[in-house]
């Protein structure tokens, strides 16, 4: 889908790097930091046509980060024979990737 916002009377241009919204959707990246503040509705509204929402949802780095480490120490865990220790692992791996997948 290709977006345009185009407004002859009105073109706003970053106040660094000189650049407008339409350059931005040509090139599919913004000019520098400044654009995202000078740009916000037009980005916001893109971004929301594209998935719904402005605002992330899904999972975080932090939280991939958790479930592989967890993976390693049941790893571990089974092959020191902790059984124990590897269900309670095991249980809140599932726990984690159930809550990332809703």
């Amino acid at each position: 889908m290709l977006y345009r916002i185009n407004n002859p009377s009105v073109t706003k241009v970053c106040t660094l790097c000189r650049s407008t919204i339409n350059d931005i959707l040509r090139s599919g990246k913004t000019g520098c930091a400044k654009c995202y503040e000078v740009f916000q509705n037009e980005l916001d509204q893109i971004i929301k046509s594209i998935h719904g929402n402005v605002t992330h949802t899904g999972r975080t780095p932090g939280e991939c980060g958790k479930i592989n480490t967890l993976k390693k120490q049941l790893k571990e865990a089974v092959s020191l024979q902790e059984f124990e220790k590897a269900a309670v692992l095991r249980d809140e791996i599932n726990r984690l990737e159930a809550y990332n997948n809703e």
